[in-house]
């Protein structure tokens, strides 16, 4: 299946210095807020505590040590990453086979009823009633006239 979404599925490889992964999460957590926005799946209030620590975490790229604090700022950035890919049917996270490969994956791939899960939750996230989804389909495919 393709990526359906605007944000990039893997956000940072090949590095795990702190730095490099700050600006990454940062960058990710903006472009999933801004996805989020108006769809009205997670509350705008929560969107903007997100978006202030993905600013927060921005800075730290510039700073020359990074702190426990600051590591931990980052590991929220990462579970408010899952958190917004959650409804979707993803987690953010390293992947399995490369522990510096980190983006945005698939919660069980091989289980159908998450599928259809995702398929109605970007369904509505796009704005359409998942209702009308089988008879808009079959119009579309000139079946009903």
């Amino acid at each position: 299946m393709d990526w359906p979404f605007p944000f990039p599925q893997i956000v940072s490889e090949g590095t795990l210095r702190p730095h490099d992964l700050a600006v990454a999460y940062s960058d990710a957590a903006k472009a999933l807020v801004d996805f989020h926005a108006d769809k009205g799946i997670v509350h705008r209030l929560r969107l903007e505590a997100i978006e202030c620590a993905a600013d927060e975490l921005a800075v730290i790229a510039d700073s020359p040590i990074i702190d426990q604090g600051e590591y931990e700022l980052m590991h929220e950035v990462a579970d408010a990453l899952s958190e917004l890919a959650n409804p979707f049917g993803y987690y953010f996270g390293s992947h399995d086979g490369d522990g510096a490969l980190f983006g945005f994956w698939l919660d069980d791939p091989d289980d159908p009823l998450a599928d259809i899960e995702r398929l109605r939750t970007i369904v509505e996230a796009q704005g359409r009633e998942i209702a009308n989804l089988t008879t808009q389909l079959v119009q579309a495919r000139g079946e009903i006239h």
